[in-house]
């Protein structure tokens, strides 16, 4: 036996004179429902315009060596023969552990910060 789909819409009731004079409701109807937009739900509001731009790719790469490297060297420096008698694993989640918030959380964001305080400023004039 085959299988009918019904592809008929059902009509909207007619409304009459007196329903059309009234008010409008303050409910939402469908229609009037913003319709969702296309853009991911972490973009910021504010226009590309006033934000400043990163600096490439490749200077954020360096930044991020720098602060790797000038954070292990201390950390290393520091804590290095406390934590000599611990196994490898152990010293390496510890370093982790104080570097990756280090350089994340505290050295990026400053140094990004400097580098678009001077490449900001205007040069002197003669």
């Amino acid at each position: 036996m085959p299988i009918t789909i019904n592809t008929h819409r059902p009509t909207p009731p007619r409304t009459n004179a007196a329903a059309t004079t009234q008010p409008p409701s303050t409910t939402a109807t469908p229609s009037a429902l913003p319709v969702p937009s296309n853009k991911p739900l972490s973009e910021p509001e504010a226009p590309r315009a006033q934000q400043p731009a990163l600096p490439s790719i490749h200077l954020r790469a360096l930044f991020t060596w720098l602060a790797v490297y000038s954070t292990l060297m201390a950390t290393q420096l520091t804590l290095g023969p406390a934590l000599l008698p611990l196994p490898l694993p152990i010293r390496t989640l510890l370093v982790t552990a104080i570097v990756v918030p280090t350089v994340v959380y505290v050295l990026l964001p400053a140094i990004l910060r400097a580098h678009a305080a001077l490449s900001h400023r205007t040069p002197p004039t003669h």
